[in-house]
């Protein structure tokens, strides 16, 4: 019989450019259906329609958990 992985049922989202394919196989290997994304980038938040348009359908459809690292930091 097939034993659970730890991470059986979930799905993950890998935004980094930097080692992406070795952190996805790496989450795959315990379970995880893997996501990738393009990397992040700044941008002024004036500037940018598509970000606020991608938060906005978050907060009307929020995930379940949501996990967010950034060497910068954000408000």
């Amino acid at each position: 019989m097939h034993q659970p992985l730890p991470l059986d049922g979930f799905t993950v989202g890998v935004t980094a450019a930097r080692r992406a394919e070795e952190l996805g196989a790496l989450l795959a290997r315990r379970g995880a259906t893997v996501q990738h994304a393009p990397a992040l980038r700044i941008v002024p938040l004036s500037d940018d329609r598509e970000l606020l348009t991608a938060t906005e359908r978050l907060i009307e459809q929020a995930p379940d958990v949501v996990i967010a690292t950034t060497a910068i930091g954000f408000r």
